[in-house]
């Protein structure tokens, strides 16, 4: 069901590279079943990768000058429109100015550098933290490899088992447009090893140099690829056995299909990336690459042979497990939907609920509720001081489900469902995660300890609370038995 429109506000040229636009794209994937996605850029951005995707996008009018862009967004898009922003200038005043003018706000960074305005801040980098920021206190960081921006492909890639059993075939990349042109220097270091019978070298629209064709017409190890499709950039990945690629969203790419990789910087907003995956041991390092000679790369190569790699496979797989979607997906789900305390009003909605085929199915006294007994219950639950409900709803007020807490020998047990109209979209875990959230914050409690009791049949919700880390008590009388002891952090 899609239901708001989310625009993504990306730069990318020949001088800058265009790792915003892509991880903009990776981020519109993810979120497209939920969401209508419309890039905006503007006339000096390089659109090739948008022309592709299949997604929409416009250029803002040159006569708007870059400080005055939250009016033409004003005057363009309603303020139920999430916007996304990916570029090194969107600095604290221009996302002070959306935020102005109400619209919800994401912004995604690899600098952790100025004041952040925006409601969510998105740092892929292994190891960065929010003590790294200056941010107003609203602001929700969602940092690490479990935010990866990666494609979906990459994602289903790097669930799979890969063993490597020799080294023969290299691949190189360095993004659009490598003006270092790093690709030839590291190529012309492959062709001295004589143990790679294969060099696939892979380059964007915007490289500007002619040699690299030029070697490979002369020498048949060889193959150049450009303008690569996503099917056919993993094809190519599959095929090789070792990288060399710079610390960019393609070493995350590489280590969701699993090879021994060496890896360095050249450019600053690399060397975060850089770093946390050398503490983490997934690549072999060789610092800045802009500063390495032929000779350099050659003994740094002939150097990885020598350490082995299969502990970097190991930890590759542990970064890049996969669920960034769903996590993603959540994260901007925050934005839109709300956990509000059940009113008088809600007496009939609960009705519904609780009588709907599903939800009997699922309950341990499957009856149905007659409306007496319900509205008698509601009524004594709702005053009641031992018991937390939250309707769930989103921002046009249609409401999601409902989760309730009641608190009984020194537990809270869960009980939650979720309207047929939402069923089947993940919804079950975001509200038993976030409503568990959103009791802890009400409560002036160090410690709660939270249970369930769920049918046996009941697939979906026994794998909500597998999925949250819940710990099984018992299997008794056809249900399963859960719970998770929640400690907050102060």
């Amino acid at each position: 069901m899609v239901n708001k429109k989310i625009i993504i506000r990306v730069d990318g040229n020949f001088k800058i590279g265009l790792g915003h636009i892509y991880r903009g794209l990776a981020l519109a994937e993810m979120l497209k079943d939920e969401y209508l996605i419309e890039f905006v850029t503007r006339f000096d951005t390089t659109i090739s990768p948008l022309q592709n995707s299949g997604f929409d996008y416009i250029f803002i009018p040159e006569a708007i000058k870059f400080k005055d862009e939250s009016n033409w967004f004003k005057e363009n898009y309603s303020k139920r429109t999430i916007i996304v922003l990916d570029g090194y200038d969107f600095n604290q005043e221009y996302q002070q100015k959306i935020k102005d003018l109400n619209y919800k706000l994401v912004y995604i960074d690899d600098l952790s550098k100025g004041i952040q305005k925006a409601d969510i801040v998105i740092n892929h980098s292994p190891g960065v933290k929010p003590s790294d920021y200056k941010a107003d206190q609203h602001v929700k960081f969602a940092l690490g490899t479990k935010y990866a921006l990666l494609r979906p492909t990459f994602l289903e890639a790097a669930k799979e088992e890969r063993i490597i059993d020799k080294i023969d075939t290299a691949l190189v990349c360095f993004g659009g447009s490598d003006v270092y042109d790093i690709t030839l220097t590291v190529t012309k270091a492959l062709l001295k090893i004589k143990r790679f019978e294969k060099i696939n070298i892979i380059i964007g629209a915007s490289y500007p140099h002619n040699e690299i064709f030029q070697l490979s017409k002369e020498n048949s190890k060889i193959e150049v690829y450009q303008n690569l499709s996503e099917n056919d950039l993993i094809k190519v990945m599959q095929k090789s056995n070792f990288a060399i690629a710079p610390a960019s969203t393609i070493l995350y790419e590489l280590c969701c299909i699993k090879m021994p990789i060496l890896s360095g910087f050249y450019v600053e907003n690399q060397r975060n990336i850089f770093q946390g995956l050398q503490e983490k041991k997934v690549i072999f390092s060789c610092n800045d690459m802009t500063k390495m000679s032929e000779n350099d790369f050659e003994n740094k190569i002939l150097e990885c042979f020598k350490k082995g790699f299969h502990d970097q496979l190991d930890n590759q797989t542990k970064l890049f497990s996969g669920g960034n979607k769903k996590r993603l997906i959540n994260l901007i789900r925050l934005l839109i939907i709300k956990f509000r305390n059940v009113e008088e009003k809600d007496l009939n909605l609960f009705y519904e609920w609780v009588n709907d085929t599903d939800v009997r199915n699922n309950a341990i006294n499957p009856r149905k509720i007659k409306f007496e007994e319900h509205s008698d219950w509601f009524k004594k639950i709702i005053k009641s001081k031992t018991s937390k409900i939250y309707v769930v709803e989103d921002q046009k007020g249609t409401p999601i489900g409902q989760i309730r807490f009641d608190f009984k020998d020194e537990e809270f047990v869960i009980d939650y469902s979720i309207d047929s109209n939402f069923r089947g979209k993940g919804y079950g875990k975001f509200i038993v995660e976030y409503g568990v959230q959103k009791l802890i914050a009400q409560l002036n409690k160090p410690i709660i300890r939270i249970t369930a009791s769920v049918k046996k049949q009941n697939i979906a919700s026994l794998k909500v609370f597998n999925s949250l880390g819940f710990n099984i008590l018992n299997r008794n009388n056809g249900l399963v038995n859960f719970n998770k002891l929640y400690t907050e952090k102060r």
